[in-house]
């Protein structure tokens, strides 16, 4: 006789804090949830509720505190059940390592303080793909098991919705379910189809299956009908039944089963690849204020309980539908003062452990230039700094010798300041930082400057060290190179011609980019270059400007090459007006490769170079050695002759298909306006 299938019916609200809506109205609808949550539990006593998110418990603790008191008591009984546990559900491509800690570190410490709970099942129902280092972080951290929905069946196939998912290497492993239609179900008809859809995924081997209901997105929750559409069909069908219940006990019922689970290995993805990169700035932004936090933290450990509100914006901020990029144009007006402002708070610690260190500092007969690095690895590179000459100020630079701490001398450069007052009077060096190091230099102005060795030389049209040389460019390649001990080898071994352009594409996808799995539409035009010069030179740095256009976009972009380095840096600032395209930075390969190596969060991973766009972090090198950084940009495809990095994309904000745009509406699109980003070759 067949086994009877137990459906493990679980209750919850999907509660959006921003996406159509601003946070304000996701509060509104976090209290709203919840207390229809607590009444129904009153009412249905066999009925229990998930919920996830240390935000919506902390709104309802500040706002309504005895319905706080009444969620405490069903937690204790064990009919409000947490899942997930992290401050909000993030986006799970974008953040690195340590604001996934930190959203787990936050969660465990605020559950374990209002509940006496400890959470242990994963819970990112809604997020646009998972990065493979998830299960080795969350394994970490005591998690066994996880729900996830996207990508769906239609967009990566998975041999079951119940599998083992294991990181890269395999030392790592959470079982996991992939809710097999939808996470909400707001009438019975809905329900049925959840219900079907779950029975549909069933392992032969595995009598449990785990089926979602409730009204979601903007919060709502299980419903009075389908709670007692539920208990009328519990025991309706000899095929299965239905039961109230939680993700953990679903989890633990199939634990026995464990060596009939299949395993899926690596990073679940794609989904919505318009995501990212679009609404860039805010992605830039919430990067810098994730590493502000760190540095602070690094700086000043005693000084974490100040930087505590920063760390819950940025958390906060991580939501997927926030760093997605698919919330309204004024959900990134809020975002933007969030983020900005953990930026302010964490700058503030950090500079105030570097004055506490200057203002002990004894008296020195020289003016002192001191640097700290409150990184977690070594920082080799240019230093700029303007030094203030007393009395002259801004009217003369610095004419004499720069020394270390023991007394020898250092090279340096003059170089443009920001400001466009007085002579140029910023200097540049090179110097090594160990970990959480200070430097210190000095300024003697009593004696001239030495010689400095150098390999670097400027002509009419290029800069070159040993190891690299880049021209100015025209047309619409914005420099090119050349590796001069490659000159004479033969032909496909190094760059050919143009080490970029910036490409763009038409994209007539929504906000989400749905049913894609690259841009692939024509290529509307590149950017031409209108003016190109050496705007540096000197022992340590020369760079070249150059300036490009396309439509009614401006592109400035400058590369610079170093003295005895093997990179070029790219800096661009690209001022974007155009719409429904993205633009793409286009940097071919040395030579054909296949597949490449990428950074993830916490780690790497393999990728093949099939076209496909896939989220950049940081970093990506291909099978010929070849690599490029990036702290800037998140969203990339390569085939084995190019890359292309996605810069900006610009659809309407919060446009979803199959809503059409209409011909003659006004609408805000995306990304419009300065960006800045960086890389190195």
């Amino acid at each position: 006789m067949k086994t009877r299938i137990t459906v493990h019916m679980v209750g919850s609200a999907h509660i959006d804090p921003v996406w159509q809506w601003s946070w304000r109205e996701g509060a509104v609808e976090a209290l709203s949830t919840c207390r229809s949550a607590v009444a129904l539990l009153d009412k249905h006593p066999d009925f229990v509720f998930c919920r996830s998110d240390v935000w919506v418990h902390e709104i309802v603790e500040r706002y309504d505190p005895p319905l706080f008191e009444r969620i405490r008591a069903y937690v204790a009984e064990g009919r409000w059940h947490v899942v997930g546990g992290w401050y909000v559900q993030p986006d799970c491509n974008h953040p690195t390592a340590w604001s996934y800690r930190k959203q787990i570190e936050v969660g465990r410490r605020y559950f374990r303080e209002r509940f006496g709970i400890r959470v242990d099942v994963g819970f990112n129902v809604d997020s646009f793909g998972h990065t493979a280092s998830l299960p080795a972080i969350l394994a970490e951290a005591g998690y066994d098991c996880y729900v996830m929905m996207r990508p769906m069946e239609h967009e990566k196939h998975l041999p079951s919705s119940l599998f083992r998912w294991q990181d890269r290497t395999g030392e790592s492993e959470v079982v996991t379910w992939r809710i097999p239609r939808s996470y909400n179900a707001s009438t019975p008809s809905e329900l049925e189809a959840n219900i079907a859809a779950a029975l549909q995924v069933a392992l032969p081997e595995i009598p449990h299956v785990m089926c979602f209901y409730g009204v979601g997105d903007h919060g709502g929750g299980p419903t009075d009908e389908l709670i007692s559409w539920i208990e009328r069909h519990a025991e309706a069908n000899d095929a299965y039944r239905l039961k109230f219940s939680t993700p953990r006990r679903f989890f633990d019922a199939v634990a026995s089963t464990r060596e009939h689970i299949p395993i899926v290995r690596g990073e679940l993805q794609m989904h919505a690849i318009g995501c990212y990169a679009v609404v860039a700035d805010v992605k830039r932004l919430a990067r810098r204020a994730e590493y502000a936090l760190l540095r602070a933290e690094r700086a000043a450990p005693a000084s974490r309980a100040r930087l505590d509100d920063g760390l819950r914006s940025v958390l906060f901020n991580q939501f997927h539908d926030t760093l997605g990029g698919s919330s309204i144009a004024e959900a990134y007006e809020d975002a933007r003062h969030q983020l900005g402002g953990a930026v302010a708070a964490a700058d503030e610690v950090s500079a105030g452990a570097c004055f506490e260190t200057l203002v002990s500092l004894s008296s020195d007969r020289l003016q002192r230039v001191v640097v700290f690095n409150h990184a977690g690895s070594v920082y080799d590179g240019a230093i700029v700094h303007e030094p203030w000459i007393h009395p002259h100020g801004s009217r003369e630079p610095f004419a004499g010798t720069l020394l270390d701490e023991a007394g020898d001398e250092v090279g340096y450069q003059i170089v443009r300041q920001s400001a466009i007052i007085g002579a140029p009077r910023a200097l540049l060096w090179e110097c090594e930082i160990a970990p959480g190091g200070v430097r210190t230099f000095r300024l003697d102005g009593s004696r001239a400057p030495g010689a400095i060795a150098t390999d670097l030389g400027v002509d009419a049209k290029a800069a070159h060290n040993s190891r690299c040389r880049i021209e100015t460019g025209e047309g619409t390649s914005l420099m090119v190179v050349s590796d001069p001990a490659e000159a004479e080898a033969e032909e496909g071994t190094g760059f050919a011609g143009e080490l970029c352009s910036l490409v763009v594409v038409e994209d007539k996808s929504d906000t989400w980019s749905h049913g894609i799995d690259r841009f692939a539409g024509p290529v509307l035009g590149r950017f031409v270059v209108t003016r190109s010069s050496i705007e540096e030179s000197g022992p340590i740095r020369a760079t070249i400007c150059t300036e490009a256009e396309y439509g009614s976009s401006r592109l400035t972009a400058r590369a610079h090459v170093y003295r005895d380095r093997p990179f070029v840096d790219l800096s661009l600032e690209l001022i974007w007006a155009e719409r429904l395209c993205v633009a793409k930075l286009v940097v071919p390969t040395r030579s054909p490769a296949a597949a490449r190596t990428d950074g993830i969060a916490d780690g790497f991973l393999e990728r093949e170079q099939d076209g496909a766009e896939r989220p950049f972090f940081d970093w990506t090198v291909d099978e010929s050695g070849f690599g490029l950084v990036s702290p800037d940009c998140f969203g990339f495809d390569g085939t084995g002759e190019r890359f292309r990095f996605t810069l900006v994309r610009s659809p309407v904000y919060a446009w979803h298909d199959p809503t059409p745009l209409d011909a003659n509406g006004c609408y805000r699109f995306t990304d419009q306006g300065v960006h800045l980003f960086r890389f190195r070759f």
